[in-house]
């Protein structure tokens, strides 16, 4: 949307929906300062959207604790393969 082409250049991993699950997310950027300001704690956070499965297009938005996301080696149009193939096409 920024047409700056920064959007979802990162790739990572939040566990969700429960502990000991993994899912991957396509990293954004941090929130603005009124948002930043009412987050909870001192830690900073990243937007991130988790696509769902097989239609990317849909998904969640949040805001998570940049410590909570281990970034991975992956492209975004590779993570989206991934997500589109339900795991099927591996990168």
């Amino acid at each position: 949307f920024s047409g700056k082409g920064s959007s979802f250049r990162k790739v990572g991993l939040v566990e969700f929906p429960s502990p000991g699950m993994w899912s991957i997310v396509l990293i954004s950027q941090s929130p603005n300062e009124e948002v930043s300001r009412s987050l909870p704690g001192q830690e900073e956070h990243v937007s991130v959207f988790l696509p769902c499965s097989p239609n990317p297009t849909t998904g969640f938005f949040f805001y998570v604790p940049k410590s909570k996301i281990i970034e991975v080696d992956l492209s975004a149009e590779d993570a989206a393969t991934l997500i589109m193939s339900a795991g099927v096409v591996q990168p």
